[in-house]
């Protein structure tokens, strides 16, 4: 039997036909009806826990998008790191462009992937257990760069249905000031519209997507999707804002 197959999205080109095909990885058989009923039973939001509270129209559907108030950064602002930037497009790339969450995994740091797994769980963590899944268990296989559990196909699947509802990122401008958060963690904006000159004016306003990035031994990885200043903290539930 197939893991949650009625959890596809509708099939689209290349990458997005391979998502509408059911997963040819094979799992108990109590988990097929049971676990895959919960998740319909707990809804698209619970499903994602980076979506913002609110969003703007720009001909396209861009619920990603919401206002951020900037602070005053100083009268000579860096750019931003190119590492970063590199870290951010790729993401995005292989996220909105591809939708192939696994390929993007490696670039999620790895407190945001044990969040992003607890928070994807968590409403289903008594379902998963009658299954013969232990949620601990589960999100430490998420914690890797490659995860293998058989959790993870539905996974990718209902994160990419709603990270690729949100438009096409991967085409969004990167607005060039650098902005720290703490010594090791920066805020990278993504915008539909690219601000005048390339660069927001300090204490500014933007509408866009806010990406917190840290600086790891292994490089720069994406830290949190849902926040410009909350770094996330392990937990059922997680914190992410």
């Amino acid at each position: 039997m197939l893991a949650w197959p009625e959890l596809n999205p509708p099939g689209v080109a290349n990458r997005r036909e391979a998502i509408g095909q059911p997963s040819q990885r094979h799992v108990g058989e109590a988990l097929r009806p049971k676990l895959a009923d919960h998740v319909r039973k707990a809804g698209r939001k619970s499903q994602w826990p980076f979506l913002p509270p609110r969003g703007v129209e720009t001909g396209r559907l861009l619920r990603a998008a919401r206002p951020v108030a900037l602070p005053d950064m100083g009268e000579e602002p860096e750019p931003v790191p190119a590492a970063a930037a590199d870290t951010v497009r790729r993401f995005t790339r292989l996220v909105w462009r591809d939708l192939n969450l696994r390929a993007a995994w490696p670039l999620v740091d790895d407190i945001l992937r044990q969040c992003w797994a607890q928070q994807w769980l968590y409403p289903m963590r008594d379902q998963a257990r009658a299954d013969g899944f232990d949620p601990d268990d589960a999100v430490a296989a998420f914690c890797s760069s490659a995860p293998d559990h058989p959790l993870w196909d539905p996974f990718e699947r209902t994160q990419i249905r709603n990270l690729s509802s949100w438009g096409d990122l991967d085409k969004w401008p990167m607005p060039q000031n650098r902005r720290r958060v703490t010594d090791d963690v920066d805020l990278i904006f993504l915008v539909p519209t690219a601000p005048p000159g390339g660069s927001i004016p300090p204490g500014g306003f933007v509408e866009g997507l806010s990406v917190l990035v840290r600086q790891t031994r292994e490089g720069w990885r994406v830290l949190s999707l849902s926040s410009d200043h909350v770094i996330p903290e392990p937990g059922w539930p997680p914190r992410l804002t």
